[in-house]
């Protein structure tokens, strides 16, 4: 589990709801919850340790910084993994 993985190595104790985040093996997710919830913490530690267990994806951590060819906003770690910057499309809908 994603939750266990990040109490144990980086001492992080996420919250119940974090750790549902975490666990979820969902391929697509959407958090619709309250600023400072810890939102942007969650994805980030289910990004990097999907990046760190799981050859060949696509997720960024403080690591020597490879870019992947063609993309200026990468990264490419050495067990194949590639992490991507994207920002956000500047509507969004509600509908």
């Amino acid at each position: 589990k994603t939750s266990e993985w990040a109490k144990i190595r980086l001492d992080f104790h996420p919250s119940p709801k974090q750790a549902e985040v975490l666990d979820s093996a969902a391929k697509y997710l959407m958090l619709c919850c309250n600023r400072q919830r810890g939102k942007t913490t969650t994805i980030a530690l289910k990004s990097l340790h999907r990046a760190l267990t799981i050859p060949n994806q696509s997720v960024r951590p403080g690591l020597k910084i490879r870019r992947v060819l063609g993309h200026q906003f990468s990264l490419k770690l050495d067990n194949g993994s590639q992490t991507f910057a994207v920002s956000p499309p500047s509507k969004c809908s509600t509908k």
